[in-house]
């Protein structure tokens, strides 16, 4: 269902929630920023290197950017696909 997994694009940033919980990522002329409930993370375009990370929440384990890159992936797609839904 939508409360546990959905995708939300206004603009230059790209909403998701999955497992209810939340993140986002904002695209810029030179990085995009990744946020979730513990982290802010500036990175290059293609996600490959952190340039800035904040950490918000302390939590336990690691943090996978997994999710940045998908976001990117239907981000881009939506946006090479559907224009007019960003204008």
């Amino acid at each position: 269902s939508e409360e546990d997994n959905a995708f939300f694009v206004r603009g230059d940033t790209i909403w998701r929630r999955e497992g209810g919980r939340e993140a986002q990522v904002t695209v810029a002329r030179e990085s995009l920023r990744y946020e979730n409930e513990h982290v802010s993370v500036r990175l290059d375009p293609q996600c490959s290197t952190v340039q800035e990370a904040i950490l918000k929440q302390p939590f336990d384990g690691t943090l996978s950017l997994r999710n940045a890159a998908e976001m990117m992936v239907v981000f881009n797609g939506v946006r090479c696909s559907l224009p007019a839904l960003l204008a």
